[in-house]
């Protein structure tokens, strides 16, 4: 275990002017977090004005604007300014706690595993869900029960977007869709993995990313992952 608990926190977001108004106030309060680096995906909404000049007046927070696409693409980028050995991938839409962010580091610091992921799960019995469409979180449950035979990390969660990583198994995933965490479930799978239960609520303004295509690239994902272990 690194002698610092400090971990940096990376939230890619594309017109999450809402839910950064709620949340980076209160992020920014937290305490052991090296960096914020907010990945902006060329917004048009404001984002990058907003989080400019909350920037200006802490240090600690970053924005690295793209005009590239992708969730995968922009935790990668944001990985690159980190100075901590782990960082904390979480959505900016307000779906994601300050509590839950505060379990899950606290977890990481009592596992003593500096290889550790720490997943925030959705579907632990201590878990909760609110405002979340019905059709997508019985999709999700399908698809993680699916996912789970493939990976030797044991999470119940391997789609969620709530999790701590170290920055060099961070780097070294090359998906561009929501399924980052599955890649790098996939790529590390001797590493320690705990699961953190999470409230996850509805999102606060602003639309859905995830799209078809993105699920059908998971799914080529998936069928290789069988094909190796045949």
């Amino acid at each position: 275990m690194p002698t610092s608990i400090s971990v940096s926190i990376i939230i890619p977001v594309l017109n999450e002017l809402i839910g950064l108004k709620q949340l980076l106030p209160k992020l920014l309060l937290v305490e052991n977090i090296c960096e914020l680096v907010i990945v902006d995906d060329n917004s048009v909404d404001g984002t990058a004005k907003f989080v400019s000049s909350m920037a200006a007046v802490h240090p600690k927070l970053l924005l690295l604007q793209r005009t590239q696409r992708g969730l995968g693409s922009a935790v990668r980028d944001g990985a690159k300014l980190c100075t901590s050995s782990h960082a904390i991938v979480m959505d900016g839409d307000g779906q994601h706690g300050i509590d839950d962010l505060v379990s899950i580091v606290d977890t990481w610091k009592c596992a003593q595993e500096p290889n550790g992921i720490i997943v925030g799960s959705r579907f632990l019995d201590q878990s909760s869900i609110s405002g979340f469409p019905v059709y997508r979180l019985w999709l999700s449950r399908i698809l993680n029960a699916i996912l789970k035979l493939t990976t030797r990390n044991k999470t119940s969660d391997p789609l969620s977007g709530f999790f701590l990583a170290p920055i060099t198994v961070i780097s070294s995933t090359n998906t561009n869709g929501f399924k980052i965490l599955y890649d790098l479930l996939l790529r590390s799978q001797d590493n320690p993995c705990m699961d953190v239960p999470i409230a996850f609520s509805g999102r606060i303004g602003g639309k859905s990313k995830a799209r078809l295509f993105e699920l059908v690239e998971l799914l080529k994902i998936l069928s290789m992952s069988f094909a190796r272990q045949r």
